[in-house]
């Protein structure tokens, strides 16, 4: 079992039989689920450490397909990214250099040319940019604690 515990393992812990049943239905009633059974696992977790209780089995089970669905979708847009498609940190501050070195080169060329606006703009691109590619960098961290999840949970249920 992992150090946080989903509410499906903690009650096939506590009530077995329970559990069992409720993994059961389950996926009786969303099958599509079945091959991202892990997702399921790992939504139903973080619903419960966000306070998720749920009002019955039936309201239970419809929030924890609705999170697992979200989550899948949201996998699905952002591409997939393998191990070795991953950038190490020295290319990502070599590419952070050069980029700065671009924007930097615009800003002084603007500048000597008397073109205010035009180093104004330059300045909120390299904002935007910026912002982008903090974005990227916690968005592709979270992917790699969630692939972590994902085999370890994987590795406790023997798959």
């Amino acid at each position: 079992m992992s150090l946080h515990a989903t509410p499906i393992e903690v009650a096939n812990l506590q009530h077995p039989d329970a559990a069992k049943s409720f993994r059961n239905d389950f996926f009786d009633k969303y099958p599509d689920l079945l091959p991202y059974e892990s997702v399921v696992y790992d939504v139903a977790a973080k619903l419960k450490a966000n306070g998720y209780k749920g009002e019955s089995r039936e309201a239970k089970m419809e929030t924890y397909a609705a999170a697992a669905r979200l989550e899948l979708a949201q996998q699905q847009r952002s591409p997939p990214i393998s191990e070795t498609q991953v950038p190490t940190d020295t290319e990502d501050k070599e590419h952070g250099k050069a980029i700065f070195l671009i924007y930097l080169v615009g800003i002084i060329v603007s500048l000597c040319t008397d073109n205010i606006i035009l180093c104004f703009l330059t300045i909120i691109a390299f904002f935007i940019h910026f912002s982008i590619a903090c974005k990227r960098e916690r968005e592709e961290n979270e992917l790699r604690e969630m692939k972590k999840k994902i085999a370890e949970g994987n590795k406790l249920r023997g798959y």
